[in-house]
């Protein structure tokens, strides 16, 4: 048996709740930031935590690390951090995450469950073969949906 004396990094899961221009880039409400639990909590213990205080975080979708308002903020659970980076761009995901009932149900599904999928603008019905990650990160990896459609769509 191999035993590890390193300790797994525990992160915390925020979006970015409106839109953040720093130098000659805009990065867009609904990215992903990502902070290692213990520094999160180091700075939150302080005594008197300043109105305005930015913490280091990491943006998963612009792969930076950015020092951002806390304020501007809101924090999320693995889980729906995980659904939301799964959708892109930054603007689809900020409203997928303000569209709470979408959210919800995105929790809830399963595998063998029956779908519909909105692709070139027509509804098509789907059974949900995989849910999980395409690839394995240390902080976050987006959960994805693998549908199969249960129509001929590229038929004429």
């Amino acid at each position: 048996m191999f035993f590890s004396s390193k300790k797994e990094t525990k992160y915390l899961y925020f979006i970015l709740m409106e839109d953040l221009p720093i130098n000659e880039r805009v990065f867009p409400a609904g990215n992903i930031a990502i902070i290692a639990e213990a520094e999160y909590l180091k700075d939150i213990e302080t005594e008197s935590p300043t109105p305005g205080r930015k913490l280091k975080f990491h943006l998963a979708e612009a792969d930076v690390h950015l020092s951002l308002d806390v304020a501007s903020l809101n924090q999320l659970s693995e889980q729906d951090a995980g659904l939301l980076l799964a959708v892109s761009p930054s603007p689809v995901r900020f409203s997928l995450y303000l569209e709470k009932e979408m959210l919800e149900n995105a929790r809830r599904i399963q595998l063998g469950d029956l779908v519909t999928v909105d692709y070139e603008s027509k509804l098509l019905p789907g059974i949900v073969r995989y849910t999980g990650s395409l690839c394995d990160t240390p902080k976050l990896s987006g959960t994805f949906l693998g549908i199969e459609l249960q129509v001929g769509f590229m038929e004429g």
